[in-house]
């Protein structure tokens, strides 16, 4: 698929779209193409957007280019992999960058009553890192248990984790 877009943004205050680079107050016009290719859902790989190429123009009054790979594998039955990779890379007039941004999960079905997954995430421009396990329970139709295990790092160096339950249970009167 081959789609264009012709956009106009209108920033009323400034950002920042990283700690180094500030986007003024202003008017910023763009034009972006992108190039899509979608794998059939029935095959073995395959991904809602498997790949995707963005080129903008006028992208805060600089260009962006931006690729994006998304295939998923499925190698069994009972387990998907997804592989989420994007590269922005970013010229504007105040600077540029270029981040890769990781977000892959996998799911795993023990049954149709136990289910898994696990999601990890990554942010090069701003070193954050995420990973989460989450087990899913379901001892009735609409009523289940959820444990989820999350552990991640920011820009701050500081790390932080957490363990939650989330128990549902609905009652038939």
């Amino acid at each position: 698929m081959v789609d264009q877009h012709k956009i106009f943004e209108r920033l009323l205050t400034p950002f920042s779209i990283t700690p180094d680079i500030k986007i003024p107050v202003g008017g910023y016009p763009s034009h972006d193409i992108r190039i899509e290719y979608q794998a059939s859902p029935g095959r073995r790989h395959r991904g809602g957007r498997f790949w995707t190429g963005d080129q903008g123009v006028g992208f805060f009054g600089g260009d962006r280019t931006q690729l994006k790979l998304n295939p998923e594998i499925k190698f069994s039955k009972n387990l998907l992999v997804n592989i989420g990779y994007t590269l922005d890379d970013v010229h504007v007039p105040q600077g540029s960058f270029r981040a890769h941004t990781i977000n892959s999960r996998a799911n795993y079905s023990f049954s149709n009553n136990l289910l898994t997954s696990v999601t990890i995430s990554r942010n090069s421009l701003s070193s954050l890192f995420n990973a989460r396990f989450r087990l899913n329970y379901i001892f009735r139709k609409n009523d289940n248990f959820f444990l989820v295990y999350d552990e991640g790092h920011g820009a701050d160096g500081r790390s932080r984790r957490a363990l939650t339950g989330k128990f549902t249970y609905t009652f038939d009167f």
